[in-house]
C-alpha cells in the first residue's frame, strides 16, 4: 500500500484528492502545518507528498527543501493556483487548483 501525506491548509483540497486516493486504495494524511508535517515525515516518510506551493504563509520552499535533503525517494507533488500555474521544470510534478478529477487521477497514474 502506497502512504501518502498531503500538506495543504484548504479542506477543497483534501476531500476530493482523498476520494480519488481512496478509488486506488491508498491511504492519505492530512497535515495543515510545517512542524506537523515534518513530525509526520520523521516518524514514516510517505512514498508521496501533495504540498500547496502556498502551504502555511509560503514555507513551502523549507518543507520541500528537508524533504528532498532526507528523503530523496518521496516523490513531490507541488499544488499551484491555475491563476499563478508556472512552467513545470524537468521531473517536477504539479497539479493545479481547482482540483480536477481528470487532473488528480493523470497524476496518481504518473506516480504509480
Amino acid at each position: 500500500m502506497v502512504d501518502v501525506l498531503i500538506a495543504d491548509e484548504d479542506i477543497n483540497t483534501w476531500f476530493p484528492l482523498n476520494a480519488v486516493l481512496r478509488k486506488h486504495l491508498i491511504k492519505a494524511t492530512v497535515v495543515c502545518n510545517l512542524a506537523e508535517a515534518k513530525q509526520l515525515l520523521e516518524k514514516k516518510p510517505p512514498a508521496w507528498l501533495f504540498v500547496d506551493k502556498t502551504f502555511q504563509n509560503s514555507q513551502f520552499p523549507e518543507l520541500t527543501r528537508f524533504v528532498r535533503a532526507r528523503y530523496p525517494q518521496v516523490k513531490i507533488v507541488t499544488i499551484v493556483h491555475q491563476s499563478v500555474f508556472p512552467a513545470s521544470q524537468a521531473g517536477e510534478l504539479m497539479i493545479s487548483k481547482p482540483l480536477s478529477p481528470e487532473n488528480m487521477e493523470a497524476i496518481i497514474g504518473m506516480l504509480l
